[in-house]
């Protein structure tokens, strides 16, 4: 991971990695940090150790508040999705892989399927990566061989 930003954001990336680390298990960052695309230092960062960082910059927070939000998130995320597809009938003729957009602001989350044109749009032109939205194709084949994503 890379952090580029001013100092006063500083507190605010720990807590977006802070979350995002600890729902994937990620137990320690390497953080690059540059300016003008120069690399100026590095730090080995223990995930644990965030919170007390971040107090000690003289803010209060409570990291369970944000895993407590994540969690609301993910929840209605997959309550949108499975309310959607219940919706519709595997039977029209379409795939089943399904492109999400996930709006999240302040506490409210959106969750919109997107067309089959929109997800194309996600991808450039040069990239010549096969790919179900964003997700490489063989991503989401591997999940599926293992068990972990069912069609």
């Amino acid at each position: 991971m890379a952090y580029s930003g001013k100092p006063s954001k500083v507190a605010s990336w720990y807590k977006r990695s802070y979350l995002q680390c600890y729902l994937l298990g990620v137990p320690e960052l390497f953080i690059g940090y540059h300016s003008n695309g120069i690399l100026r230092s590095t730090e080995a960062l223990f995930i644990s150790d965030i919170p007390s960082k971040i107090v000690n910059q003289g803010q209060p927070w409570n990291p369970q508040v944000e895993l407590d939000r994540g969690y609301a998130v993910l929840t209605t995320i997959r309550e949108s999705c499975a309310e959607h597809l219940a919706q519709r009938s595997n039977t029209d003729g379409m795939s089943n892989d399904k492109v999400w957009h996930v709006k999240v602001r302040n506490k409210e989350t959106k969750v919109q399927e997107l067309t089959m044109q929109e997800a194309r749009n996600l991808t450039s032109a040069d990239d010549l990566e096969q790919r179900i939205g964003i997700v490489p194709t063989r991503v989401v084949e591997e999940l599926r061989r293992i068990g972990q994503v069912t069609s």
